[in-house]
């Protein structure tokens, strides 16, 4: 496949990735549990930190398409951050507003949090490896 071809695939992928995943979460939460599922608190809190770590860096690898431009590194993360935080929040409020079968949760809010912020970790910590690799797409 040319490289142009495989880079705008990648980001083709991205592009659908960064639509439906955030769809997908809101499904998950606003949607009704199965009877079947007996979630402990704390495999919940797990599962809302990992959910918001891939939407952080879904968003990320969106926004900055791996360029990690050192001029726009810390706005777009920050960009990034507050916008998942924020996606987090309304459906914490959705939840609050529309469900009957679900309830608002300031601890899914943290754990929201924490994803996001192990996301702005690694993606702080592995820009220079992704700024080496020169991936523009």
């Amino acid at each position: 496949m040319p490289k142009r071809m495989e880079k705008s695939l990648v980001r083709k992928l991205i592009s659908l990735a960064a639509v439906v995943y955030p769809l997908l979460i809101a499904t998950g939460s606003l949607s009704r549990p199965p009877r079947v599922l007996s979630a402990s608190l704390f495999s919940d809190k797990i599962a809302h930190a990992l959910a918001y770590f891939v939407l952080t860096l879904v968003w990320f690898f969106l926004l900055d398409g791996v360029r990690f431009r050192e001029s726009k590194q810390t706005q777009n993360l920050t960009r990034v951050a507050v916008f998942a935080f924020l996606y987090g929040t309304l459906l914490e409020a959705l939840q609050w507003k529309l469900t009957s079968y679900r309830t608002a949760d300031h601890w899914d809010l943290l754990a929201n949090g924490v994803g996001i912020g192990l996301a702005l970790l690694l993606l702080s910590l592995t820009r220079k490896i992704w700024g080496s690799l020169k991936m523009k797409f």
